[in-house]
């Protein structure tokens, strides 16, 4: 463990990850040889079954409660924390889960939003256990809601997309939908893959993975360049422990209220303490205390 002077100690325990986790557990003790049949995931099953009127099963016919019962889970409680589904950072993952869970029910035949409902069971199971959740179980659902309505819009479009793509390469005399073209459609419209193919496949064309695959590569790569040089600045520990050497720790106000008043201790640019910055320039300040939190909660 490395304390604020940069001093690294043993920890007091020390444990090996076996990635035996919560659901595994519950699956063992209660006999049984999947996750999904445990009382953890059952009611949630059971309720996507009884809103899209599509019984579930253990084969691949239930990979789409599957998907959705295990996403709604994750979004009940991220969109709880604070993290709304947007177009940048942990958002875009937000919104990619919550896009992907209704892919699938468009599977189970929904052709609008349902799976907000089923925050109501997720709070029903768990809500004793992280009660932070309670007071905002309305807010996460019109969220939610708010998101499928919008993206059954968006998948409409995408629909209408691949249907013109298809017949272009079908008019050409193709069978094969250039991968760049499935990415696109990924990329815009929040169409995995898996999906693409079997719609594809529904009109005895295939898709190109190899090239899909090319252009996912292609943008991670533009992904990693622009979060090196946009948002999140990366400082020397030096200059870090130079700031808390001189001028203490930044008091955390953040649980206890929102606003507050507080003095400037340092200022960064460009990877540099200055003492003062020029109109137009961009510097990070270091403040004495704040409400904003500082680490992985934004």
């Amino acid at each position: 463990n490395r304390d604020e002077h940069g001093q690294l100690h043993p920890l007091p325990e020390t444990h090996v990850d076996t990635g035996m986790g919560f659901e595994r557990i519950v699956a063992i003790m209660q006999g049984v040889d999947s996750n999904y049949k445990t009382d953890i995931f059952m009611p949630l099953l059971d309720e996507i079954a009884n809103l899209t009127n599509q019984g579930y099963s253990d084969d691949g016919d239930g990979v789409p409660h599957r998907v959705i019962a295990d996403h709604i889970r994750c979004l009940t409680f991220a969109i709880g924390d604070g993290v709304m589904p947007s177009n940048e950072g942990r958002g875009y993952v937000m919104r990619r889960i919550l896009r992907r869970a209704v892919l699938y029910g468009k599977k189970l035949g929904m052709s609008s939003p349902f799976i907000f409902n089923l925050v109501d069971t997720v709070v029903d199971q768990l809500g004793r256990v992280f009660p932070e959740v309670l007071p905002r179980q309305d807010f996460i659902k019109e969220i939610i809601k708010g998101e499928e309505h919008r993206f059954h819009q968006t998948l409409d479009r995408g629909l209408d997309i691949l249907d013109g793509l298809l017949n272009q390469i079908d008019t050409e005399g193709q069978s094969v939908l250039p991968g760049n073209q499935a990415f696109e459609l990924y990329d815009t419209f929040g169409f995995p893959l898996d999906l693409t193919q079997v719609l594809a496949k529904e009109r005895s064309f295939s898709v190109d993975e190899d090239g899909f695959s090319e252009s996912m590569e292609k943008q991670r790569t533009r992904s990693r360049a622009a979060w090196k040089t946009a948002g999140e600045a990366v400082y020397d520990s030096e200059i870090l422990g130079e700031i808390l050497k001189e001028s203490g720790k930044t008091e955390f106000l953040g649980y206890q209220t929102t606003q507050t008043q507080a003095e400037i201790t340092a200022i960064i640019h460009q990877g540099e303490l200055i003492s003062a910055i020029t109109k137009g320039d961009e510097a990070s300040v270091v403040l004495s205390r704040t409400p904003f939190y500082g680490e992985s909660g934004g």
